[in-house]
């Protein structure tokens, strides 16, 4: 293919018994759309909430692309469909609506259907959706009475405070978020015991 990395016809041997004839090939042009990436419109995932998913698709072909089907399964199922148009050389992201019905890791991919290409016509991803999050807010006074009645609305979150004196860090892997609420100053204990819970894939919030 005359990459110059490869190739030194400087240096090639000349054979009297041999004739070479030098081909360059050009590849065909062949147009193609492809999913990019995609992301939700908010930070998290709740049970039984309205979804939106944005797909990003890229057309690097020469052609537009109309009423191009997109679908997105869930779990095996799916849970959406849009049609979508795409001006050559150009990107597109669409939405995608739904609603979460199920609990735990969700197995998930998005399909286009563009021919002839097609090894990437799908985009997998996974995530996670807990029935309910377990807080814990450690508070250096009394409890911080906003917060009570932000979480204890809500249904989806199980609420624990406690103080500095009655902590108990082997407890924090029953926690997905931990709030650490205006502390005068963390003991080297607890700042470790607070990067362990982190690193096991923990929220955690200083105020």
């Amino acid at each position: 293919d005359f990459q110059k990395v490869i190739t030194d016809f400087e240096n090639v041997n000349s054979d009297s018994s041999s004739t070479f004839y030098l081909l360059p090939l050009a590849s065909n042009e062949i147009n193609n759309i492809y999913i990019d990436t995609c992301w939700f419109s908010s930070p998290g995932r709740n049970l039984n909430k309205n979804e939106s998913l944005n797909v990003r698709v890229v057309n690097n072909g020469k052609e537009e692309y109309n009423d191009i089907p997109i679908r997105l399964f869930i779990n095996g199922k799916q849970k959406a469909i849009n049609n979508f148009n795409i001006n050559a050389q150009s990107k597109e992201i669409i939405v995608l609506n739904y609603s979460n019905t199920e609990s735990g890791l969700l197995p998930s991919f998005v399909e286009i259907t563009d021919y002839p290409i097609t090894y990437d016509n799908l985009f997998y991803f996974n995530y996670q959706i807990n029935r309910q999050t377990s807080i814990l807010i450690i508070n250096n006074k009394a409890e911080n009475k906003y917060l009570n009645t932000l979480y204890k609305s809500d249904s989806s979150f199980v609420l624990k405070n406690s103080s500095t004196v009655s902590l108990r860090t082997s407890e924090f892997s029953n926690y997905q978020v931990i709030i650490v609420d205006e502390p005068e100053s963390l003991s080297s204990g607890l700042a470790q015991e607070l990067k362990r819970f982190i690193s096991t894939g923990g929220v955690l919030i200083i105020i």
